[in-house]
């Protein structure tokens, strides 16, 4: 796979959407809006867990091995690993990896020295 965009984020509610854009960016001349959509929700909810739960420094990765594969990577400074659980019936949180879970191929966490990694991967050719 080939690392097309790797950018570090400010720990802010507003690194969800320069994310998406940057994203969009990079495979906007080949993906389709299918493939488009499901990026757009991956990355959201990724960095979004990041900055609400993670701890600085973020870095947000996308690698693409066109057309078939692009996996997603958030890496944060917190080594605390996220689980999926079940959402709140009332409330908006606790939805984002069962999202990531319905929309990707697969997705999973990687420690590291200094914090962690979450991926996930969708695969273009089924878009």
């Amino acid at each position: 796979m080939e690392l097309v965009l790797s950018i570090p984020l400010e720990h802010s509610p507003a690194s969800a959407a320069i994310a998406r854009a940057r994203t969009e960016e990079h495979v906007c001349t080949w993906a389709s809006d299918r493939l488009l959509a499901d990026l757009r929700l991956m990355v959201s909810e990724l960095v979004t867990n990041a900055v609400l739960h993670g701890e600085p420094d973020v870095l947000f990765r996308v690698f693409v091995d066109a057309p078939a594969r692009v996996r997603v990577e958030v890496h944060d400074g917190s080594v605390a690993c996220p689980t999926m659980r079940a959402p709140h019936l009332e409330g908006t949180s606790g939805r984002g990896l069962q999202l990531v879970d319905t929309v990707s191929a697969a997705w999973g966490t990687r420690a590291l020295p200094a914090g962690k990694v979450v991926w996930c991967e969708v695969d273009a050719l089924r878009r």
